[in-house]
């Protein structure tokens, strides 16, 4: 965060590590994978405090069962899971940017957690028993509890023209994709292409 150029505004960033549907990979790529997000995740705790920044965790931590006890989205494992627990704790306190590690996300799962909240908070009377099922409250209670609101940008690495699963967070959002692997893609690639998506004109139907 702290190395993009001074004339990008102030941002917050939801970089996709791990989505629902990456659990039907190669049990090995995904033994490699989760070491790799646990340190990134750990980097991003002391990058976070550097700028007085904020990281939310947006993904499903514990796993998800129907109605048989099938299960239908694992749980995140261990250290990972402590991880994102205590870079939660850590920052949670700090006013700038918010980093938001997607991992273990989907638009569609999020969904899922906020339908959950949504009735609890009906059934503690923090809503009322009537309050209908808004995109408002999508937003109050996703993963972010609003902090991050809508994508403004979503930037599609791999030269892949498809939003995959962000879902109703990228409804209004500036497409942009860049025909490089992560680790390929520099700084001024994310810069040039945020720049652009957030100069785009906004019609949205007009």
């Amino acid at each position: 965060v702290r190395h993009f150029r001074e004339e990008l505004p102030p941002m917050n960033l939801m970089p996709w590590g791990f989505s629902t549907d990456n659990w039907d990979r190669p049990r090995d790529e995904k033994e490699e994978l989760f070491p790799l997000l646990n340190d990134t995740v750990e980097l991003m705790v002391k990058e976070a405090i550097e700028v007085d920044g904020r990281i939310i965790h947006m993904g499903r931590k514990d796993p998800l069962y129907d109605r048989d006890g099938n299960l239908i989205i694992p749980g995140l494992p261990e250290p990972l899971r402590t991880t994102l627990s205590l870079a939660e704790k850590l920052t949670q306190g700090n006013q700038g940017t918010i980093i938001a590690p997607a991992i273990n996300y989907s638009g569609r799962d999020e969904l899922v957690r906020i339908h959950e909240r949504y009735q609890h908070a009906k059934e503690i009377g923090e809503l009322p028993k009537d309050a209908p099922f808004t995109p408002d409250i999508w937003f109050r209670y996703g993963d972010d509890s609003g902090a991050l609101g809508e994508l403004a940008v979503l930037i599609r690495t791999s030269g892949e023209y498809r939003s995959s699963a962000f879902g109703w967070r990228a409804d209004y959002a500036e497409f942009r994709v860049i025909d490089k692997h992560l680790p390929e893609i520099e700084t001024i690639d994310f810069e040039a292409m945020i720049l652009d998506g957030l100069k785009a004109e906004k019609r949205q139907g007009r």
